[in-house]
């Protein structure tokens, strides 16, 4: 679980490199903005970081009773800002959701 995890962060880096490189060229945006920079910053700190810490199982110095609910709760939370930047994420978005309340359903 915690590598399907893992993987939903990477593919939610992709998605915003994709909306940067999209925007960018089709002149919505600049290259250089201070939404890109958000979003740059956000992809390192945020979602390679947790990918990072979810494939190599190391949580120290904060241990974790249950590493999978705690990842997919952030995983949740790290989908809300990247679904506002297109709406193709919408659909992937509600499909979390609903794994993420069947999860909560069965513990």
């Amino acid at each position: 679980m915690t590598q399907f995890i893992a993987l939903w962060m990477l593919l939610l880096c992709g998605v915003c490199v994709y909306r940067i490189w999209a925007d960018t060229t089709r002149g919505r945006y600049d290259l250089v903005c201070l939404r890109n920079i958000f979003l740059l910053g956000f992809m390192i700190f945020q979602l390679v970081s947790a990918a990072l810490t979810l494939f190599t199982g190391n949580y120290l110095p904060y241990p974790l009773r249950n590493p999978e609910l705690v990842g997919l709760y952030y995983a949740v939370l790290a989908t809300l800002p990247v679904a506002h930047l297109g709406s193709e994420v919408a659909l992937v978005l509600g499909q979390l959701i609903l794994v993420f309340n069947m999860c909560g359903a069965m513990m």
